[in-house]
């Protein structure tokens, strides 16, 4: 049983190791984060919910061809780009997610022009990620830091 200074030690050592925590809980769920991106993109949507956009009538008869999805953008044409989705950016107050393919600059703002909202999670991809993947993993490693000899 611990006393009430170990317990009160516990609680600073916790408080200073809160950023440290915050920044492993969002690595250790990256793979969760992008999985929802990539699914996202399978499905043409935005960040804020709305599709990607519509295929031109050329692109759509080549798409058809190949037995690809021609009713909205869901970029997966470029594999290289959907792999290289990651967090680019991690601090204890956000993590950024974003693609390092070279085509992502062409994607953002190229011919396509489909915008820097084609990155980052919907409403509903934020909510299953915030309360499945990272809430869970930031109370576990809580817990652990709290009872830890």
């Amino acid at each position: 049983m611990a006393t009430i200074t170990q317990v009160r030690d516990r609680f600073k050592n916790l408080l200073s190791s809160m950023s440290s925590i915050i920044i492993s809980t969002f690595k250790d769920t990256e793979k969760d984060a992008v999985e929802l991106q990539q699914d996202q993109w399978d499905k043409g949507q935005r960040s804020g919910g709305g599709q990607i956009g519509q295929y031109s009538s050329f692109t759509k008869s080549l798409k058809a061809k190949k037995g690809q999805e021609t009713k909205f953008v869901n970029l997966q044409d470029s594999k290289e780009l959907i792999n290289s989705i990651k967090f680019i950016s991690i601090s204890s107050e956000f993590a950024e997610i974003d693609a390092t393919d070279w085509k992502r600059n062409e994607v953002v703002s190229g011919d396509n022009n489909y915008g820097e909202d084609i990155f980052g999670l919907t409403d509903g991809n934020m909510s299953i990620y915030s309360h499945h993947s990272w809430f869970r993993t930031f109370t576990n490693k809580i817990k652990a830091k709290l009872w830890q000899k």
